[in-house]
């Protein structure tokens, strides 16, 4: 031991103080650093996050349309996008005979057409056009409908469904089988309903862009279950035109593999609805032809519409759908109805006019809609009469060609014929 060094044997008490301030500083750096990691974690999480809504909202696809006013007939395309095309002349007698066609649904091999207006009916074909039967329930009785709204096909249950207004502020879901003759249930719903569409896997899009209480009115779509428990509302109206005039043409449409997709007024964008949310997929940009957000006003609309203004924009998507190769929309611009073909693997999109058919003689008819993988037009009987009495418009060749496509004699007072051409 060294000179003038001493042995402790005992520390004093102040060691053990001095020992315990140190394990306190101890833990009290490590809970700091604790919580400065649990910081940094939480940053990168949100960090993360953003970076998933910034993905999202990247993901909508902007769908550039040029040329619209150069657009070359749909004759020119040939079998490009069309692989396929029939007439379907339906049976027509005084059971069957159609004032007006407001809505036309391709399902299962049945053909429904909805007549809101002159007879109040729906019609229900099959897929060669013999009438299988016409739903009539018009009053106010307690299986009756007032006013028949809409209908909509229910691929799950398969059953075909009318959306009605009963009075009194009251609204349900008639639900009938498939062929229309026995009602199975109906399903009273607290909602001015203006349209619908189920989908395959059960629950119920409903578009209440009718409301008579507009002005409150903030979301157009309404999403169900298939035991009708209300999901969430989604797709926002415009500000502007929630109290306004808005258009009775549809806004709902399925696509090949069933999908759901809103189209909404006065907008070129499109929304695909699933169970769970809305969400914005695709934005059609026409270019200097887009509709000038300073005019998307009910008055300015109803002004531009009285000085024929409005036909030199597109205000709107007329109809919607998307193949696995094809994403499609008709739109209606210099008072003709065109077709823009998005070809997803070249990332380009083509406008056609359409006024001829690119697979038969004659004319392409009136465009009705898109229904999965088809395009309804429509041709008045006459229209064919005159081509079949005249051969000289087509050839006779043309003529005898087309002659071909009708098994059954043709009158002046048949029914409207429905063209279906498949993608």
């Amino acid at each position: 031991m060294a000179f003038g060094a001493r042995r402790i044997t005992n520390p004093p008490r102040h060691a053990s103080f001095i020992k315990r301030m140190c394990n306190l500083n101890l833990y009290k750096m490590r809970t700091k650093h604790f919580i400065l990691f649990q910081l940094v974690f939480l940053l990168l999480l949100a960090s993360c996050h953003s970076d998933k809504k910034q993905k999202t909202a990247q993901s909508v696809k902007t769908i550039r349309v040029e040329n619209i006013d150069n657009a070359e007939d749909i004759e020119v395309t040939k079998d490009k996008y069309i692989k396929s095309f029939r007439y379907i002349q339906l049976e027509t007698d005084t059971t069957a005979l159609i004032g007006r066609m407001d809505k036309i649904l391709y399902e299962d091999n049945r053909i429904y057409i909805v007549d809101k207006f002159v007879t109040k009916s729906l019609f229900i074909f099959d897929k060669d056009g013999n009438f299988i039967n016409k739903i009539y329930r018009y009053g106010q009785g307690p299986e009756e409908y007032f006013v028949l709204t809409d209908a909509f096909y229910d691929p799950k249950e398969n059953t075909i469904n009318i959306l009605s207004f009963v009075g009194n502020d009251r609204y349900k879901i008639m639900v009938f089988d498939a062929d229309g003759k026995t009602l199975l249930k109906q399903l009273p719903i607290n909602l001015n309903l203006a349209e619908a569409m189920k989908s395959k896997d059960g629950f119920l899009v409903c578009n209440s862009m009718h409301q008579l209480n507009a002005s409150s009115s903030v979301n157009r779509l309404t999403v169900y279950s298939d035991s009708l428990k209300k999901l969430y509302d989604a797709v926002p109206i415009l500000p502007q035109w929630r109290n306004g005039t808005r258009s009775a043409s549809p806004e709902l449409f399925k696509s090949q593999n069933g999908a759901i997709f809103c189209a909404p007024h006065h907008e070129t964008d499109v929304y695909q609805v699933t169970r769970d949310s809305a969400f914005l997929k695709y934005r059609f940009d026409f270019g200097k032809y887009n509709f000038p957000e300073e005019f998307n006003t009910p008055d300015q609309y109803e002004t531009m519409t009285r000085n024929l203004q409005i036909s030199n924009y597109v205000t709107e998507l007329s109809s919607f759908c998307e193949t696995d190769d094809y994403v499609m929309a008709t739109f209606l611009f210099s008072g003709q109805f065109r077709i823009a073909f998005y070809d997803k693997a070249t990332e380009k999109a083509e406008v056609y006019l359409l006024l001829n058919n690119p697979l038969l003689y004659g004319s392409f008819g009136f465009f009705a809609c898109m229904n999965k993988n088809m395009l309804i037009a429509t041709r008045l009987p006459t229209s064919i009469l005159r081509l079949f009495n005249d051969p000289s418009i087509l050839g006779e060749k043309e003529t005898a060609e087309l002659k071909k496509q009708f098994k059954k004699p043709l009158h002046e007072d048949d029914n409207p014929i429905i063209c279906v051409y498949e993608f």
